[in-house]
């Protein structure tokens, strides 16, 4: 008998537990089939750490995010200070093409890698293919590895920051040179850019590289059509298309009748700033040829957090911010913030401004040198981890 009773005195708690696990698995089973698909879906649908993957276009094509606003054209960059920023992955030995460009006619803005080299350019008009002037990083992108890089339209003397930062012959890079003829031929000595204002610096990884010289471009306003360089104010400009009161300047007539007596209603071409307004502007494509690549050329790499600013960032701002989302930031509710691509959706075809501006990003891929509308594929399986730091 007490054999029997310590038999089931042991088999009770095997019992018990056996019950126990047994609850355990019953109610962790009921868990997992309620909410089976439930969390990837809710990362998506949510956002998350996720980035534009260009590169899984096929191979014959290029992968391309057209922003646009259907309400209006490109947010302006109408000063003489904005700052470009974006984190890129290469998936090629050697990288090339645009991470971010928007050109109108014979002018604008292309921020991009060239041989590995990130590099930025401000186009402005005066030829039939403008005048380009062009910052280049003196640190390369690496295959694999998120890089940070960051283009600055600088409104401020850096002589103080950046010595002798670009005293330099243009291709070469030896400090030595004073005057062109000290470089090697079709090479020109580009000196004390940093004293300009503005001018262009370019950071990687939130390290300056190099600064460049705008050609003291933003001396005078231009006429928008004609490109005159002469322009203070609409009235110094030809007629065109700006209805103003021929003395005043209102531009609220439509008639002579709305004008002062004496005064006609008359159109006039605008006096503006080279940068303007633009329809569209893309990601991961040459918006023109510039710098020996042109709309064709293949971005094969990843494309992350691509910040618009109508202000030109220091480095230290820029080191602030880099590492890190903008969403419920102080800078995210900043005005000087124009456009922000988080890319972060992770599932279908369009990318949002999270700014909430309207300026939208659809994504395509295209056979050279097609875009929309003429080219109709969407990449929607081009979202990828956003693994940067």
């Amino acid at each position: 008998m007490g054999r029997e009773k310590n038999k089931t005195e042991k088999r009770r708690p095997v019992s018990g537990i056996a019950f126990f696990l047994a609850g355990i698995f019953i109610i962790c089973l009921s868990l997992i089939l309620s909410n089976c698909g439930k969390s990837e879906q809710k990362s998506i649908e949510l956002g998350g750490p996720f980035a534009i993957d260009l590169s899984l276009a096929p191979s014959e094509e290029i992968g391309l995010v057209v922003l646009v606003n259907p309400n209006g054209n490109h947010p302006s960059l109408d000063e003489t200070e904005f700052t470009v920023e974006a984190w890129v992955k290469s998936k090629t030995a050697t990288l090339n093409g645009s991470i971010y460009s928007r050109f109108s006619s014979d002018e604008g803005i292309a921020l991009y890698i060239k041989d590995n080299f990130p590099k930025f350019t401000l186009r402005f008009p005066g030829t039939a293919t403008g005048t380009d002037y062009i910052v280049e990083s003196d640190a390369a992108v690496s295959e694999d590895e998120w890089h940070h890089i960051a283009a600055v339209l600088v409104d401020e003397n850096h002589s103080s920051i950046h010595q002798d930062c670009t005293d330099r012959c243009s291709t070469t890079k030896t400090t030595t040179c004073t005057l062109d003829a000290d470089c090697p031929i079709g090479e020109t000595c580009v000196t004390d850019a940093e004293t300009e204002r503005p001018h262009l610096d370019i950071y990687v990884d939130g390290t300056f590289q190099e600064c460049a010289t705008t050609g003291s471009q933003f001396a005078t306003k231009r006429c928008k059509t004609t490109k005159t360089t002469t322009c203070t104010v609409d009235a110094d400009c030809p007629l065109f298309n700006v209805l103003e009161c021929s003395e005043t300047n209102s531009t609220t007539c439509t008639v002579d009748a709305d004008c002062p007596t004496g005064e006609t209603c008359i159109s006039v071409d605008t006096c503006v700033s080279m940068t303007g307004t633009f329809d569209k502007a893309f990601l991961g494509r040459m918006d023109v040829a510039l710098d020996g690549l042109d709309t064709t050329t293949r971005f094969d790499g990843i494309i992350d957090e691509v910040r618009l600013y109508r202000v030109a960032k220091t480095e230290a701002e820029i080191n602030a911010t880099k590492d890190r989302e903008l969403i419920n930031s102080g800078e995210f509710a900043s005005d000087d913030l124009i456009s922000y691509w988080s890319n972060n959706i992770g599932k279908g075809s369009v990318t949002p401004d999270n700014t909430g501006a309207g300026y939208n990003g659809t994504i395509w891929h295209c056979v050279p040198p097609l875009i929309p509308p003429d080219c109709t594929e969407r990449l929607s399986d081009g979202w990828v981890r956003g693994d940067w730091p």
